[in-house]
C-alpha cells in the first residue's frame, strides 16, 4: 500500500445484492474491473479503487479478504454509504 496519496481514485457505486451481467450470473462486476485495473500501463501506486457499496454490512469481508486485497498492486477500498433519506 503506497504511502503518498494516489493521484487518480477510480469510484465503483453499488448496491445491487445480484450479479449485474446479463447472461453472467456466475460473475459480478468486480472481477472484470480488477483485471482491467490490475493491467494498466499507468502506475499503480498512483491509482486507487474505491468500492462505495450500500449493502456493505451485509457484503464486508465478501469480496475481498485482507489476503486478497494485499494481492493486488493497487490499494483498494471498500466503504459504507449512508443515506441521509430514509
Amino acid at each position: 500500500m503506497p504511502k503518498n496519496k494516489p493521484l487518480i481514485s477510480v469510484i465503483v457505486q453499488t448496491a445491487r445484492s445480484d450479479f449485474p451481467i446479463l447472461k453472467r450470473p456466475d460473475l459480478h462486476l468486480f472481477a472484470p474491473t480488477l483485471r482491467t485495473l490490475e493491467t494498466q500501463t499507468f502506475p499503480h501506486k498512483d491509482f486507487e479503487l474505491i468500492l462505495s457499496d450500500s449493502r456493505y454490512e451485509q457484503r464486508k469481508g465478501m469480496f475481498f479478504s485482507s489476503e486478497q486485497l494485499d494481492a493486488f498492486t493497487f490499494p483498494i477500498k471498500h466503504i459504507p454509504v449512508y443515506s441521509k433519506w430514509k
